[in-house]
């Protein structure tokens, strides 16, 4: 009786120019070591299975308890990962599942020894054309994956970002921005009425924690508002970073007012939302404790630190 044909790989081959290539510089770039080690993960996890993997609703949670990252933070890197093409857009719009034609040519060469024995059936999710595609690689047919929103524009990505249940979709609805700025039609309507009250919720909570008068209307607070709204961040993301802030500057002459939204909400969002509070509280002369140290004595070098932190 014949051995059951093994369906993922045991290895599989990994480019040593792979930190060369520059969408992977990119990623590091944006996302840092937690994006690039995101994107190996999932690599290894495609291969483990064959060529393909479906996601399924809880791996948000699943990435998060083994990589230590947010969900705000793996929404972000996947819509890198797709925008850029490093994952095939359409197929994971369509069906939840992540692959890419350049995972599909590693898979080819390696079974190459083993399916020219045993030829490899493929039965779903292939994408390369018939010409790329080896004698070996027995597909039973192409496109088999559906396409009914393969003409939308690359604008909806982060519609393709929600997953398979009605109540998991209108719960992320509420906490942040699904569409990009420039699509249009009744879905923008309905989402610009989603942006408002959240930002009205952040502005509202801003204000409650460092007694101020934020206007959610202002342009310049409602467009750095946005843009994090746009990258992924959630409400409750929002409320961490203004809590991270107030509790190091709220009390603290020099520092207080820049507890607004073009600083707080600015592109170095993220960072602030990943502060530890408690070594900041340890080391207060980091975050210019009026009680413990002089900032007017600090060093050129030492003042240009801080003031690089905020912007």
């Amino acid at each position: 009786m014949a051995r059951p044909q093994q369906k993922g790989l045991i290895y599989f081959p990994f480019d040593v120019d792979f930190l060369s290539d520059k969408k992977i510089k990119i990623l590091k770039a944006r996302h840092g070591i937690k994006g690039m080690m995101l994107y190996i993960y999932l690599l290894c996890e495609v291969y483990k299975n064959g060529y393909y993997l479906k996601l399924d609703n809880d791996y948000e949670y699943l990435i998060s308890a083994e990589l230590h990252m947010s969900a705000g933070e793996i929404k972000q890197v996947m819509k890198f990962l797709l925008e850029r093409s490093l994952f095939d857009y359409k197929l994971f719009q369509s069906d939840n599942v992540i692959t890419s034609p350049g995972i599909q040519r590693r898979f080819q060469e390696a079974v190459k020894e083993k399916a020219r024995k045993n030829p490899r059936i493929i039965d779903k999710f292939w994408l390369l054309s018939k010409e790329e595609t080896q004698s070996f690689i027995k597909v039973t047919h192409f496109e088999n994956y559906s396409v009914n929103n393969a003409d939308n524009s690359r604008n909806n990505l982060d519609n393709s970002v929600n997953y398979d249940t009605k109540e998991k979709k209108e719960k992320e609805n509420n906490n942040y921005c699904q569409a990009d700025k420039k699509s249009a039609g009744p879905h923008m309507s309905k989402t610009n009425n989603q942006n408002s009250e959240l930002i009205k919720q952040i502005i509202g909570y801003l204000n409650e924690k460092t007694g101020k008068s934020f206007k959610a209307e202002a342009a310049e607070a409602r467009r750095h508002i946005n843009a994090r709204l746009n990258d992924g961040f959630t409400l409750e993301d929002f409320k961490t970073v203004i809590d991270n802030k107030t509790c190091q500057w709220l009390n603290n002459a020099e520092m207080n007012k820049y507890l607004r939204p073009v600083t707080l909400f600015s592109t170095k969002f993220e960072s602030y939302l990943n502060e530890n509070v408690s070594l900041v509280k340890a080391n207060p002369e980091r975050v210019i404790d009026d009680n413990s140290s002089d900032y007017k004595n600090w060093s050129e070098e030492k003042l240009k630190d801080m003031y690089d932190s905020l912007h």
